[in-house]
């Protein structure tokens, strides 16, 4: 995302980048990944600055920790890939209704797979050789009316 950060191999991942509007930053993942769509649950005009990679949020009693975590590190944003409409994404929710400056965005399942299939396609066949190996765009598995 041309943040200049440097990888982090600590769990909860998270980084500091240069402050930003939430709107900005999902405008940024739409038009970079390229993906056709994000979900954000709580303050959508959340100001950025901390971001926490939430990885999948299965609703378990570790999403406690999670909280906890957030709160403590005061994060701005969680990136997360699968979740659950309980636990943390209502904690998040809640706190957008008090206007806290706290969201999550939501990217997979929409069609976020599809750039690491394609490049994976472009590569596969220098290691497969004889068998082919094609990427085939399966767009979004979801249909929105809003």
């Amino acid at each position: 995302m041309g943040w200049g950060i440097e990888n982090q191999l600590s769990f909860p991942m998270a980084f500091s980048i240069p402050e930003i509007p939430l709107t900005d930053l999902v405008d940024c993942f739409l038009t970079k990944l390229p993906i056709y769509g994000a979900r954000v649950v709580g303050n959508i005009h959340t100001q950025v600055k901390k971001i926490c990679i939430g990885f999948h949020i299965f609703g378990i009693p570790q999403d406690n920790q999670l909280i906890e975590y957030i709160e403590e590190e005061d994060i701005d944003l969680v990136l997360a890939g699968e979740t659950v409409d309980y636990t943390v994404n209502e904690y998040i929710y809640e706190a957008g209704l008090l206007h806290k400056n706290m969201a999550l965005l939501t990217v997979v399942h929409f069609n976020m797979e599809e750039p690491g299939m394609k490049y994976m396609a472009e590569h596969m066949p220098d290691t497969l050789q004889a068998i082919p190996c094609h990427f085939v765009s399966s767009k979004d598995m979801y249909q929105y009316t809003i």
